[in-house]
C-alpha cells in the first residue's frame, strides 16, 4: 500500500483553493487543467470550430425540412376523362370554394365535375375528396409536390419529422458507448463520413421511403457528431473557459444556422438544390475533424500514455506553450505513472489509473449517485426538447417571418448574457431558473390559447421561450458533461441527448392538436412538467464546486487521489511557483 503524506491533504486543499481566490467566479480549477491544458490557442479553437459546425449542421438539417417542404398551392386533378379540360376552367367550375367564398378548396372537387344543363343554375352537385391526385402551381419542386404530401396525406410530414429524430434516438447510445471504448476521434470520423454520405444521398432519393431513411441516417450522424465533439471541447478547455466555449458552440451554431436558413436557403426554390446548399458548410466540418486530435483527457483515463504524450506535445506546440514547462509536467507524470504501474498488483491500491476495462455503461444505473443524476437530467432533456420541437415545427415558426427574424436578431446578445449567467450563477441554479421561467412562459401560452389571444401575442411568447431554450440547452450540455467521469462521459451525454431526441419525436405530433382549448391544456401540462424538473434540478450537485472526474475511482471519492500523476505534476509546478515567490520576497526585504 502506498504511504500517504500526512501533510498532503492540507497541501491539496491549498492547491485547489488557490485558483479560486485569484478568480472572480466560484468555479474551481481542476487538476486536469494543469497537466492537459497548455493555454487556449489554435488547438482549442479548432475543436471549437468543429463543435460549432456540428451544432450548425444539426440545427440546419433539422430545420431544413421547412425549406424542403415549402407549401405549394394545389387542387384536385381532373379524372382521366376530363383531362382535356383547361386547368383554369377546371378550377372555376369543378373545385368548390372554401367557407370564405373566395379561396378554392385544395382537397375537394365536385361530383359530377361539370354541371349538367338541366340543373337550370341550381347547384346540386356533391363534393368528394381528390380521387385522381393533385395539380400544382407551376413552380420549383418541393417534397410536398414530389410525393403529394397534401390533404389526407399531410400526416406524412409529421411522420418524416419524427423519423428524422428517431434516427438520433437509435444511434446515440451506441455512439456514446463507442466513444468511451474506442475513443472520441474514431467515432467523429465515422459519423462525419456518414453525414456526407446521407446528406448527398438525399438528393438522389427516388422514393419517399429512401428519402426518410437517408434523412434518419443524416440525423443519427449529426447527433452523434454533436455529442462527441461536445465531449472533446469539454475535455480540452479549462474550467474557466468552458462556459464561454460551450456557449459559443451551442448558441453560435444555432444562430448561424438560423441566418443561413433565412438568407441562403430562402433564396433556393428547388428542394434538391436546398439539400445541396445545406451540405456545403459541412465540408468545413470534414476538414476540421480530419485535423482534430484525440482527447488527451480520454487517453489519460484509459492509460494510452504514449498517444496522450504525442497529442499533448502537438497541442503545446500549436499553442506556443513554454517547452520547459511542458517537459517538466510530462516528466513528473511519467515518473508517477511508472510508480503506479509497478503497484498495480496491489489489490488495495486506490490509484486513479486502475484501468478502464471493468467500467461499463451499466454504471449509469448501478452507481447510486450516477443513477440519481441520470434520472433528473434525462427528464430535463426529455421535457425541454419536446416543447422546443413542438414550437419549432409549429405554425408560428413555419409561417411567421417576423418570429424568425426576431430570433436571429436577439440570439447574438443572448449568447453574451448566457455566458455571464452560467459562469457566475452556477450550472445548477441556471438550469433550474431557466426551466422555471420556461414553465411560466408555457403557462402564458396555455392562457393565451384558452382565451384566443391575438397571433402577435402568441408569437412574442414563442420568441421568449426559444431564447430561454438557448440558455437551458447550453447549461444542460455543460452540466451533463460535468456530472459524468471521463470513462462514461460519452454514454452519459449520449443517453441524455437520446432523451432529448425522444422529446423531439413527440413534439411534432403535438402539432396535430388543433383545438385551442386542447392546445391550452397541452401547454399547461408542459408548464407543470417544466416546473417539476426545474425544482428537481436543484437536487443535482453544483458542478462548479466539484472537480470533473476522470475515472470511476475519482467519482467515488469526489476528489482527486493525492498521489495521482495529476497531483504530482501540479505539485511540481506549484512548488516551482512557490520558490519563485519566496525569492522575490527575500529580494524585496533586502
Amino acid at each position: 500500500m502506498p504511504q500517504q503524506n500526512p501533510e498532503a491533504p492540507q497541501e491539496a486543499a491549498t492547491m485547489v483553493s488557490a485558483p479560486v481566490t485569484a478568480a472572480t467566479s466560484t468555479v474551481l480549477t481542476s487538476p486536469l487543467d494543469h497537466i492537459l491544458i497548455f493555454g487556449h490557442g489554435w488547438f482549442q479553437r479548432l475543436v471549437l470550430l468543429c463543435t460549432t459546425l456540428a451544432y450548425f449542421t444539426t440545427v440546419l438539417q433539422a430545420a431544413a425540412i421547412n425549406s424542403l417542404a415549402r407549401p405549394a398551392d394545389h387542387w384536385c386533378r381532373p379524372p382521366a376523362e376530363y383531362a382535356h379540360v383547361p386547368a383554369e376552367i377546371w378550377r372555376n367550375i369543378s373545385v368548390p370554394l372554401e367557407a370564405d367564398g373566395v379561396t378554392r378548396h385544395k382537397c375537394l372537387r365536385y361530383e359530377p365535375p361539370l354541371p349538367s344543363e338541366e340543373e337550370d343554375g341550381v347547384e346540386e352537385r356533391s363534393t368528394i375528396p381528390c380521387d385522381a391526385g393533385w395539380d400544382y402551381e407551376v413552380e420549383a419542386a418541393s417534397i410536398i409536390r414530389e410525393w403529394n404530401i397534401v390533404c389526407e396525406r399531410d400526416w406524412i410530414m409529421t411522420a418524416l419529422i419524427a423519423a428524422y429524430m428517431l434516427g438520433g434516438v437509435i444511434a446515440l447510445p451506441f455512439s456514446g458507448i463507442a466513444a468511451d471504448r474506442i475513443g472520441r476521434r474514431p467515432v467523429l470520423c465515422i459519423w462525419t463520413f456518414l453525414i456526407m454520405f446521407a446528406g448527398i444521398g438525399v438528393v438522389f432519393a427516388k422514393t419517399l421511403i429512401a428519402f426518410a431513411a437517408l434523412r434518419a441516417l443524416l440525423s443519427a450522424a449529426a447527433a452523434s457528431v454533436v455529442v462527441t465533439s461536445t465531449m472533446v471541447l469539454f475535455e480540452v478547455t479549462d474550467t474557466q473557459h468552458r462556459a464561454l466555449f460551450c456557449s459559443c458552440a451551442v448558441a453560435g451554431g444555432a444562430l448561424l444556422a438560423s441566418v443561413y436558413q433565412a438568407v441562403v436557403l430562402g433564396m433556393v426554390a428547388d428542394w434538391k438544390a436546398v439539400q445541396i446548399v445545406s451540405m456545403v458548410p459541412t465540408c468545413g466540418l470534414v476538414l476540421g475533424v480530419y485535423l482534430m486530435e484525440e482527447s488527451p483527457c480520454w487517453l489519460l483515463a484509459v492509460l494510452k500514455m504514449r498517444r496522450a504524450e504525442d497529442v499533448l506535445s502537438w497541442a503545446a506546440r500549436v499553442n506556443n506553450a513554454d517547452p520547459n514547462d511542458f517537459k517538466h509536467r510530462l516528466s513528473a507524470l511519467r515518473v508517477e505513472l511508472k510508480r503506479q504501474q509497478e503497484q498495480q498488483q496491489d489489490p488495495g491500491s486506490s490509484d486513479i489509473f486502475s484501468g478502464p476495462q471493468d467500467v461499463y455503461v451499466t454504471e449509469l444505473m448501478r452507481n447510486q449517485s450516477l443513477r440519481h443524476r441520470s434520472l433528473v437530467t434525462f427528464g430535463c432533456w426529455l421535457v425541454g426538447f419536446a416543447v422546443y420541437y413542438k414550437l419549432l415545427t409549429g405554425q408560428v415558426m413555419r409561417s411567421n417571418d417576423g418570429t424568425q427574424i426576431a430570433l436571429v436578431l436577439l440570439r447574438l446578445p443572448s449568447i453574451i448574457v448566457n455566458v455571464i449567467i452560467i459562469t457566475y450563477a452556477g450550472r445548477r441554479r441556471t438550469l433550474s431558473l431557466s426551466l422555471i421561467i420556461m414553465a411560466v412562459v408555457a403557462g402564458a401560452l396555455a392562457i393565451g390559447h384558452t382565451v384566443r389571444a391575438p397571433g402577435y401575442v402568441l408569437a412574442a411568447l414563442v420568441v421568449v421561450w426559444m431564447l430561454l431554450f438557448d440558455l437551458y440547452a447550453v447549461t444542460l450540455f455543460i452540466l451533463t458533461a460535468e456530472l459524468y467521469p471521463t470513462v462514461v462521459r460519452g454514454a452519459g451525454l449520449a443517453f441524455s441527448y437520446t432523451c432529448g431526441r425522444v422529446g423531439a419525436v413527440i413534439g411534432p405530433f403535438l402539432n396535430e392538436i388543433h383545438s385551442s382549448d386542447m392546445k391550452g391544456l397541452m401547454y399547461a401540462v408542459a408548464a407543470a412538467l417544466l416546473l417539476f424538473f426545474g425544482v428537481m434540478a436543484l437536487a443535482l450537485p453544483e458542478t462548479t464546486e466539484l472537480q470533473p472526474a476522470n475515472t470511476m475511482h475519482d467519482f467515488a471519492a469526489e476528489k482527486w487521489q493525492l498521489q495521482s500523476p495529476l497531483r504530482v505534476a501540479r505539485r511540481g509546478s506549484k512548488r516551482k511557483r512557490a520558490k519563485s515567490g519566496q525569492s522575490e520576497i527575500q529580494r524585496a526585504a533586502k
